[in-house]
């Protein structure tokens, strides 16, 4: 958390690759690809550059659909900025004044997921549509 201001935010900061242990991160980058194929072929030979590449297409491509979702009225942090490894967004918190869990810690049922899944597709498809 950050203030900013009169304003509390939510700071996240990104490690870099060679000090966190991302166990998925191939799965989790799998089919991303860009129009310059001297960087593609970096990224698939694990380069130093490709490496370096590869990093920052994933953490451009994750601020990237933040704000996506946070145009298309997802609800969702809303994005303030990503400065060198730091995202400043909205820091969302309950009736209380305590923090929204991370989605990693929320477990949902099937139905829930199906419902909330149906929800946010209807509103994203609507508003495709104006």
């Amino acid at each position: 958390m950050v203030r900013c201001s009169e304003t509390v935010r939510c700071a996240k900061v990104y490690k870099e690759a060679n000090t966190r242990s991302f166990k998925r991160a191939v799965q989790y980058q799998e089919g991303r690809t860009g129009r310059n194929s001297r960087r593609n072929r970096a990224i698939q030979k694990r380069t130093s550059y490709g490496q370096k590449e590869s990093e920052q297409a994933w953490l451009s491509a994750e601020v990237d659909a933040l704000y996506q979702l946070a145009a298309a009225g997802v609800r969702v942090p809303e994005p303030y900025g990503f400065v060198d490894g730091v995202l400043l967004m909205e820091l969302i918190t309950d009736s209380e004044g305590y923090a929204a869990p991370r989605l990693s810690d929320v477990s949902f049922s099937r139905e829930g997921i199906i419902r909330v899944y149906l929800f946010y597709t209807a509103r994203l498809f609507s508003t495709a549509r104006k």
